[in-house]
């Protein structure tokens, strides 16, 4: 059996398009990731729990272009802790609700929605974006220094608002409001105390070596994404490209959504030749179910594995992601 250490150098780089509509959350936190490249500055740790030995990925150092603002000293929160919970808890502005909505390999986004919107009638207004400890964006374009915030130093990438929120670690602000407004968002960010990430099913069976690595979680539903080991050692070791799980092979979409792309809702499980599998579930939602390169058996396999909440409108009921897939798929930090 290879090691991992093996499995690392062996990572692959193909990389097919992106394929999957997965709701307005998703959307508006690929249109700014479009926007930028991910790159890591320090070496990050992703302990995957079955195997019991950490994936090391050395970093080459980031080429941030960031403004010359001093930095006050401060106390970065830890780096370790339940991975697939959010690194800060949602808050409010006069005139806006800022709600925890995605998790990723490098961050956690909140979306921004007016206050007393509720259901579909909410739409996006900006989103918050709190890199985890070792990633930084890639600044292109214009930057332009701004007051502090809250005593960290601050600057503009046209029409992102970045901050240091601690020591080294980054966060951005976007979108549709003002920049006196995104600037009021950044102000009330506070770091910490995050809750774990929910979704609406739980998944009995994944095929062997998949990890969890995205959660995204809106009025619309709940959508997570898991690829092979080899892809999220590619992810965390390529700086500098935009990688998302759209372009690593074998990705594996799961969804439990509102139907809103005109297609039939079968009661009866569906699957058909690269179009997935999918059902109607209760509430009027739809598990789909997506395999990049996979076999219709294999995607019907997962798909009857995959039990969603009674309800998926109520959010209560919905379950912490670290608890609804089998051990085997979690990640368990990153350090």
């Amino acid at each position: 059996m290879k090691q991992l250490s093996d499995l690392l150098r062996e990572a692959k780089a193909d990389a097919p398009p992106m394929r999957y509509d997965v709701g307005d959350v998703v959307a508006l936190g690929r249109r700014r990731r479009n926007r930028r490249t991910a790159t890591w500055a320090v070496a990050v740790a992703v302990v995957v729990a079955t195997a019991g030995v950490a994936l090391v990925v050395p970093r080459g150092p980031a080429a941030v272009p960031t403004p010359p603002v001093a930095s006050p000293t401060s106390v970065a929160p830890s780096a370790t802790g339940p991975f697939y919970n959010y690194s800060f808890r949602g808050f409010t502005v006069p005139g806006y609700r800022v709600t925890p909505s995605r998790l990723t390999l490098d961050s956690s986004l909140a979306t921004v929605f007016k206050a007393g919107s509720s259901g579909l009638e909410q739409e996006a207004q900006a989103s918050v974006e709190a890199y985890r400890p070792g990633v930084e964006p890639r600044i292109e374009g214009t930057v332009t220094e701004t007051e502090p915030i809250n005593g960290h130093r601050a600057f503009w990438n046209d029409d992102l608002l970045y901050w240091e929120y601690a020591e080294g670690l980054l966060a951005s602000v976007g979108g549709k409001v003002s920049r006196a407004e995104l600037r009021t968002l950044a102000t009330a960010f506070v770091p910490g105390r995050g809750q774990p990430s929910r979704v609406a099913m739980k998944v009995g069976y994944l095929p062997a070596g998949y990890r969890l690595v995205t959660v995204s979680e809106s009025f619309s539903g709940s959508y997570v994404e898991l690829v092979p080991e080899a892809g999220v050692r590619t992810m965390a070791s390529r700086p500098g490209e935009n990688l998302t799980t759209m372009t690593i092979p074998g990705e594996l979409a799961i969804a439990v959504t509102i139907p809103r792309d005109g297609l039939p809702n079968p009661a009866k499980l569906t699957c058909a030749d690269k179009g997935g599998c999918r059902v109607a579930v209760g509430g009027g939602y739809r598990l789909s179910v997506n395999g990049e390169g996979m076999t219709t058996a294999e995607l019907k396999k997962i798909a009857r594995a995959v039990v969603a909440v009674t309800d998926p409108g109520k959010a209560s009921t919905w379950l912490d992601a670290d608890e609804a897939f089998p051990t085997s798929a979690l990640l368990t930090g990153i350090k």
